[in-house]
């Protein structure tokens, strides 16, 4: 099975596991740390990293807000 990326980007692999909506894939080949597709998805890993530690940030602000405000009951 190839596995699309993006339009230039693909790999090759085979599907190990599913469950709903999220699948485990077996790559044909070991990714190198210079592979195209190893880079493009470290990128894609460090910004979904990046958007979590975001959330938690907003998260933590929120709490640490409404916290601060004096209970009206």
């Amino acid at each position: 099975m190839q596995i699309v990326l993006v339009p230039d980007l693909h790999v090759e692999g085979v599907i190990a596991w599913s469950v709903w909506h999220k699948a485990g894939v077996t790559l044909s080949q070991p990714l190198a740390e210079r592979d195209a597709v190893y880079m493009y998805l470290a990128d894609q890993a460090a910004m979904i990293e990046q958007a979590r530690t975001r959330a938690v940030i907003a998260l933590a602000q929120q709490y640490a807000t409404r916290a601060q405000q004096p209970d009206t009951d």
